[in-house]
């Protein structure tokens, strides 16, 4: 098993009947994916001195659910909610140069009578230099909209040329890394991207053998030590 998007907290959630429903706590003292926990995959390449993680958000609604939120414009509180998010960052694969992360994906019940389902996920990687994080890539529910169509299950997604970007007006680099993504093949990114780069994926299709492949590749002037306070080099 192998999975994520920030949490749409007002969306309509629908369990279908007879979809398996996997009850776990929340996961922080434990390592997903290796004491037989459902799970399913995101893997592929990365900068050797990378640290990559994913956060994997939940979202709920009904009667029995605690959580409330509250709009700020109208004040108005509406309960019955829950949203939880977890943080994935375990390695399982043995070579430096790619990983492997294990994630849930499948309905919970986190309270009696609350049920819940994966609402998007968001992939990231640090080094000494990118503490913030840079090739992130955000995992959405795809929907109908000409923009958040789904793409196939087996896409291959890459950030390629990630690097830090040369400020002529400052006359120095940037403190992160910005990349340029591919969807099999195809570039999307017309200039460097900072943010997050958005994907929507049929979560119905999730199942322990799912694989999302993405890969991360350095570019030319990617640092792995930051650079020096008085030179700027």
């Amino acid at each position: 098993m192998r999975i994520l998007k920030r949490i749409t907290p007002f969306a309509l959630i629908t369990i279908v009947g007879g979809m398996l429903v996997y009850y776990f706590s929340p996961p922080s003292e434990k390592i997903w994916g290796a004491n037989g926990e459902p799970y399913m995959v995101i893997a592929g390449k990365k900068p050797t001195d990378a640290s990559i993680s994913v956060q994997v958000n939940y979202f709920g609604r009904g009667e029995s659910c605690s959580g409330w939120s509250w709009n700020s414009s109208s004040g108005e509180v509406r309960k019955g909610i829950y949203n939880q998010s977890f943080k994935f960052d375990h390695n399982f694969s043995d070579d430096e140069t790619s990983y492997e992360l294990r994630v849930p994906y499948q309905p919970r019940e986190p309270e009696i009578n609350c049920m819940t389902q994966l609402s998007n996920m968001e992939v990231k990687l640090t080094n000494a230099i990118d503490t913030a994080g840079f090739a992130n890539l955000r995992i959405n529910k795809a929907g109908v909209k000409y923009y958040n169509n789904p793409v196939n299950i087996n896409v291959k997604i890459e950030a390629k040329d990630c690097e830090p970007y040369f400020s002529i007006k400052y006359k120095r680099w940037t403190n992160g890394f910005g990349c340029y993504f591919f969807i099999d093949g195809i570039q999307e990114s017309k200039e460097q991207e900072f943010n997050a780069h958005q994907v929507y994926f049929d979560f119905s299709q999730f199942n322990d053998d799912t694989v999302i492949h993405y890969d991360i590749l350095a570019g030319e002037n990617y640092r792995s030590e930051p650079l020096d306070p008085q030179t700027g080099k």
